[in-house]
């Protein structure tokens, strides 16, 4: 497991080894913002799961909308990041 400081620490870190299972990403960063981040990690064509996490419930359905991810909202809980990791990954096989 690696924890980054930032999005682009962890793109770094898939640029150097992309065998990573799920990535668990705020969408509020420094340095570079989650919708910043998505685009770049597009760019790479992995097949890594990534399930955003957000403090602005506000948003959240415009974020699930732009990420075409799951989207948490904290405070979640073991069975809500279950359910979104589980989603995506039927999303894949799809």
């Amino acid at each position: 497991m690696h924890q980054c400081k930032n999005a682009k620490e962890t793109l770094e870190l898939v640029d150097r080894d992309s065998a990573f299972d799920l990535i668990l990403l705020d969408i509020e960063m420094p340095v570079m913002n989650g919708q910043e981040f998505f685009t770049e990690l597009q760019k790479h064509e992995l097949p890594i799961p990534i399930v955003f996490i957000t403090g602005t419930a506000g948003t959240l359905e415009e974020d699930q909308t732009f990420f075409d991810r799951p989207v948490l909202c904290k405070p979640f809980t073991l069975d809500d990041l279950l359910e979104a990791v589980g989603k995506h990954l039927k999303s894949l096989s799809a």
